[in-house]
This record gives C-alpha cells, structure tokens and sequence, in this order.
C-alpha cells in the first residue's frame, strides 16, 4: 500500500456522495484510506474519534486518492460502505475458547469493524495473552466477574461512545464462518425496524457432527415461561433456511442496531445470567423492533462444554430469571396459568429429575431458591457494579 511514500505525499480526496471535496496530509487522512495497512491477518483496526468526524467517513463514499509524485490514481471502494460495527467478545477464564474464536474473526470477508475482548475478572492470565497474540484487538478489563449482562454492557457502552451502527454481542466459546457478518448487517440494513439479527447457530461437536443446530429462530410461550428453539438438535438439511422473524435472538450472537439500544436500553443487568436476552428482544418488541433469523449467516457453538463448571448457579439464574421475566410480560390471564403450571407441574419436575437423575441436591435447592426468589424479588440488587480498569 506504499504507506512510507505516501507520509511525504500529499491526498486530495473527492467525496462522490457529497457536494464538497477538500486537500488534507496523510496524517489527517490516513486510516481513513490506509485502515487496511494497520490490520494483522484481516483483523481491521479501529478508526479513531477524530477520524471519524471528518465528511469522509459519511457511509456509501468512494475515495479516489492521487499520489502526486507518481501520478498513480487508485479508485476502491471503502470498507466505509460497510455499516460500522463493533464485535464484543466476553471473557472469564476462557483464554483458549477466546483465543479460538478471535482467529476466527481474522478470516472475516467483512472489513468495517472493530474487536473488543471485555474481560470479566479472568485469573487466567487472559489479558495478557490477548494482548500480545493479537495487538489491534481493544481489551476491556473488568476487576471482577459482573455476569453476562454487565460485562456486555461494559463493552456495549464503550462501543456506543465510537459511534457504530451496530453492536455485535459474541460469546467466546464460538467460531464464526467468514462471511456471517456480512450476511446478519446485509439483512438487517433492509429494514430500519430490525433490532436484533441473530445467525444460523450449529453445535460445533454432536456426536463428532458439526452439521447438528443448536438455535434457528425460537418461539417464546408466555404463558409456560418456555423457549422453543428451533431445529435443536437436529440434522441441518436446509428445513430452516428461510429468514423470517424469531421471538428473540440467542445472546451467542447477537447483532444489535445501536438506534435500538439508545432507545430501549441495554442489557438488563438484574437478571445477570440467562434470559436477559430473551427480555432484551421484549424490550425492542414493545418498542416497535423486530428481532430475525438470517440462515445464510453461520456460527458453531460449543454448546454445554463449559456449562457444567456453573451448573448450579445457572438453575438458580434459569429459575428466577424465568419467572421475573413472566412477571414483567404476561398478561393477568398468563400469568395465572404459568403459576398454576410451575406448581402443579414444571417445579416438582425440575427438582425431581435434578434428585434422581442428575444426583445433585444443590442443584434442585438453587431452582426452587431461584424461583421462589423471582416471585418475591429477593436479591436483585446483589449483583456487582462496574468497575474497570
């Protein structure tokens, strides 16, 4: 790219879709023409906030750079016709997952992004590994572990303060297929009331299979406080390849419009681990937003591998953050069912199968205590605050 020329030339750069054009020095102009340059291995670094004021950086431009001393006229079009998106990655002593899934990143046929890794209070020297292995990625280092809702918020309000268009929500126990990105913003630029846009999601080991969905749009009964995923666990052979809304997006990957989080919110941060998902796609519902399944966007998820390291806080988060949830968007008349239903049935099963099947008595007291806390909202205000370094 003639970087080290180019510091003694000078750009004139024409905006196609404006009505001015204006000379400047490549210090001015330089990522701004030259993003690639500063990326390793597709990784594309961040434009800085004073970059991206300049008219330039309006989105739908072609830049058209002449190079004065070799007469050299080079047309492309920007990655700046990209919508802008920031991809945050979420961290807890997952150095290996985490490392696994930025690789996948680099390979990305997308150009306009930025990585962020928030890290949730990690012992395992994480941080450091990160930010040798892959340089022009931002790290975000929280002093303790603030939970799956709050350190995305971490992360999603340093993203907002750069100014994307969209938010990407990933967890770092996935692997992405290349052009995923540019298929979830090439759907969700169709439509401005899309908030939400979520990928076809695979388990990345079924039984030796890597072909076996995990999430392919899911439907939300109120009334029973239970999610239908689906295709879960089943042969992918193009039955869910249609887009179409879906009642929520799996926070595994999660593509959010930040005109939507500015105007609904963030994650809510009482409900701490599970189900914050489900309730942020109500939140953009009620708002007037869509949530979708686009097929044609793939990821593979290590589904349950890490799940049983947290397995007895999870039932205690799964029970009360359900019946929070229910609490918040059902009807009177759905509420009474689910309650009549959680007694009569769905609570004795949980605690059962947990006893007798699972062998974990922990396990059933979380649940019970969990949903027993949710009815009465007890506890909600134990959950940590930000702090980072």
């Amino acid at each position: 790219m003639l970087v080290n020329e180019l510091q003694n030339f000078q750009i004139q750069v024409n905006i196609a879709t404006a009505h001015d054009s204006y000379e400047a020095w490549p210090g001015e102009l330089m990522t701004i023409w030259f993003s690639r340059s500063r990326r390793r291995a597709g990784m594309c670094s961040h434009l800085e906030k004073e970059e991206r004021s300049l008219s330039a950086q309006r989105r739908g431009i072609s830049i058209m750079t002449y190079l004065s001393t070799s007469n050299l006229w080079i047309n492309e079009k920007s990655m700046l016709d990209e919508p802008r998106v920031v991809i945050i990655v979420l961290n807890w002593n997952g150095k290996n997952d985490t490392i696994e899934c930025l690789r996948s990143l680099q390979q990305l046929s997308y150009q306009n992004f930025e990585i962020l890794v928030v890290d949730n209070g990690s012992t395992d020297g994480s941080v450091a590994c990160f930010r040798q292995e892959f340089p022009d990625v931002s790290v975000a280092e929280n002093n303790t572990n603030l939970g799956f809702a709050e350190g995305n918020n971490v992360g999603i309000r340093w993203a907002i303060r750069r100014g994307p268009d969209y938010v990407l929500l990933l967890n770092n126990d996935t692997i992405v297929d290349k052009d995923f990105l540019t298929e979830l913003t090439a759907v969700a630029e169709t439509d401005p009331s899309i908030g939400f846009a979520g990928p076809k999601v695979y388990h990345c080991d079924f039984k030796g299979r890597k072909d076996v969905i995990s999430f392919a749009g899911a439907t939300i009964g109120v009334a029973t406080g239970k999610a239908y995923r689906f295709g879960q666990n089943t042969i992918d052979r193009g039955q869910y390849d249609r887009v179409r809304e879906t009642d929520y997006v799996e926070g595994s990957c999660l593509l959010a419009r930040v005109d939507c989080l500015n105007r609904v919110g963030l994650l809510n941060t009482t409900y701490r681990l599970y189900w914050e998902d489900i309730e942020l796609c109500f939140r953009g519902r009620k708002a007037g937003y869509k949530s979708v399944y686009v097929p044609s966007a793939t990821i593979w998820h290590k589904v349950g591998i890490r799940a049983s390291v947290r397995r007895v806080q999870g039932y205690y988060y799964g029970g009360r953050n359900r019946m929070l949830f229910v609490k918040e968007y059902a009807t009177s008349s759905q509420l009474l069912i689910f309650l009549c239903f959680l007694l009569a049935f769905d609570l004795w099963k949980v605690i059962l199968v947990s006893i007798f099947k699972d062998k974990s008595m922990p396990q059933a007291v979380a649940y019970l205590k969990g949903t027993i806390d949710g009815f009465f909202d007890l506890g909600l205000g134990d959950e940590p605050r930000e702090s980072t370094t």
